[in-house]
């Protein structure tokens, strides 16, 4: 399996930390960026060739992470890209933006390793 590039955009530690081990545990090559602000989502937005997988958190200490405007810039600039919105609540307005999977948080360990498997092993979401 190639590599694939995945960006977390998480301000909770634990959360990331989470993300990664699952990522590993399960044996995926991958790169996994991580974004905390607005400001790092959007260089990352600007400076990555390619990223095969975004998993938003709907809301950092900034605010509202995504908006109509990040989105359509990931999608424009991703557009082979899987989106994952990840929120404590229904994200429905975010999922008609343009992420196409929905991971409630408290997710599970086997509810993040479907995710992974589904977008990382070209399995339809």
């Amino acid at each position: 399996m190639n590599e694939k590039t995945i960006l977390i955009v998480e301000d909770e530690a634990s959360v990331v930390a989470l993300m990664k081990a699952v990522i590993i545990k399960c044996g995926f090559s991958c790169r996994v960026l991580h974004a905390s602000s607005i400001s790092e989502v959007e260089m990352c937005l600007t400076q990555e060739n390619w990223i095969d997988l975004i998993f938003w958190d709907n809301r950092i200490k900034e605010g509202y992470v995504v908006d109509h405007n990040l989105i359509m810039i990931a999608k424009k600039q991703y557009p082979h890209c899987a989106m994952v919105a990840m929120s404590s609540t229904e994200f429905v307005e975010q999922i008609a933006q343009g992420c196409n999977i929905d991971l409630r948080k408290v997710f599970t360990v086997e509810q993040l390793r479907k995710v992974l498997d589904q977008v990382l092993t070209g399995q339809s979401v």
